[in-house]
């Protein structure tokens, strides 16, 4: 048998050829840009991913039961009928194909299934198998549906850029753990609407509907409000399980204690928040905390929480630190683009590891202001003082310097611990 390989295999003819079938077999993104241009493969049963963007009639069989991974490109618009996509597909994607579907069209083998930009219509009860967990619509999709049409198997649900159609009880599956809502979204709520099962949910861009305690399920840990959500939070809104909260772009309301629950763990607050915080608006669970680049409040001893161990401040915060303002939790600071203010020692504590000034920070530094913890400092395109010896610790390991640096570098001012040293980002 081994000699039969080898009399075979040095025939340099069957060699080229069976590396080209085993390159084909390898090849598992295919294209095909017209009905002929498909058929004349021979060995298109080789291809498990396949695309078709060609406006052709799909005759049964026409496709191989390898295929697992189907897309019909944007020149595909004609209507599917049940049999044209063999049963072994589990991936379906559509971009421009809009026509009317029927139970048994799609396969009940498909687990991901993504309309594409164009479909828009009404879905009938079972057009979707029991097999699908990942749903996509597309921009154009903006159709009522009723309970039951979406099947219980799903757990991602992703509506497209205009889907605004009002919501009730039982529309979305239990089964539901992701849900993003589209950008047109802006339907009142109702205790139940969104299922118990969520546990990351999405707001789209235009949402900014009143929220009350309930309508938020309580298995929620991920939650992200669109740009145009800027109502005032009252306790219970928020449900105690969410560890992930993302407020969008216009949020600017002033939060009180107990608004946010203790389950947060972090906090991301867009562009445009710019209030006064008081000791427990941030609950003590947060360690990661960012300010959009709007927040520019001075800040007391306490009103950021002593768990808190990574935070950033946007390009607007320009305010004076005072010894305490920076819990001693802090391992990541970043200071924003703006920041140039003078820092006394003990402003940063001890607990800092890697410290990042803004591109605009040009203050003198002397011994002690950056901690001997720190082991990471970047210094903004702006800065251009004197580094003199002691006044970056001897903890550094990475150190980074802007374009604009100038002055003389003192001989012992760059302490041996510095392993990498960068100049002019």
């Amino acid at each position: 048998m081994d000699i039969l390989f080898f009399v075979v295999w040095r025939n340099i003819y069957l060699r080229n050829l069976i590396i080209g079938y085993v390159k084909q077999f390898n090849y598992k993104n295919y294209r095909f840009s017209s009905r002929a241009e498909y058929s004349r493969l021979f060995n298109k049963f080789f291809k498990v991913n396949i695309t078709l963007d060609f406006n052709e009639e799909i005759f049964k069989y026409d496709l191989p039961y390898t295929v697992e991974t189907l897309h019909f490109g944007p020149e595909f618009k004609r209507k599917i009928k049940e049999g044209d996509i063999p049963p072994f597909v589990k991936r379906l994607t559509f971009k421009k194909f809009d026509h009317v579907l029927n139970p048994g069209d799609i396969p009940s083998t498909v687990e991901k299934l993504d309309f594409g930009e164009s479909f828009n219509q009404v879905l009938k009860k079972g057009v979707i198998p029991s097999s699908v967990k990942t749903l996509l619509f597309g921009t154009h999709y903006n159709q009522p549906f009723d309970e039951n049409v979406l099947p219980s198997s799903l757990e991602t649900l992703v509506f497209g850029n205009r889907f605004n159609q009002k919501l009730k009880v039982g529309d979305i599956p239990s089964s539901v753990k992701t849900l993003i809502l589209s950008d047109k979204f802006n339907q009142p709520l109702k205790v139940g609407v969104l299922p118990s099962s969520l546990v990351s949910l999405t707001f789209g861009e235009y949402f900014k509907e009143q929220l009350k305690e309930g309508f938020i399920p309580s298995s929620t840990k991920e939650l992200k409000f669109g740009t145009k959500f800027n109502q005032k939070l009252k306790k219970g809104d928020i449900p105690p399980s969410v560890e992930d909260l993302v407020f969008g772009y216009n949020y600017n309301k002033k939060i009180n204690k107990g608004d946010i629950p203790s389950s947060v763990k972090k906090i991301s607050f867009g562009h445009y928040f710019n209030q006064v915080l008081d000791e427990g608006s941030i609950p003590f669970s947060v360690k990661i905390l960012f300010f959009g680049d709007c927040f520019n409040q001075k800040l007391k001893v306490g009103d950021i929480p002593s768990s808190v161990e990574i935070l950033y401040f946007g390009q607007d915060f320009k305010q004076i630190l005072e010894e305490g303002h920076i819990p001693s939790s802090v391992k990541f600071l970043v200071l924003g683009i703006y920041f140039n203010e003078p820092i006394k020692v003990g402003v940063i504590p001890s607990s800092v590891e890697t410290l990042i000034f803004g591109e605009y920070f040009n203050q003198e530094l002397v011994e002690g202001t950056i901690p001997n913890s720190v082991k990471k400092l970047t210094f903004g395109y702006h800065y251009n003082k004197m580094i003199r010896p002691g006044s970056i610790p001897p903890s550094v390991e990475t150190l980074t310097f802007g374009r604009n640096i100038k002055h003389q570098i003192l001989a012992g001012a760059i302490p041996p611990s510095v392993k990498n040293l960068s100049f002019g980002y």
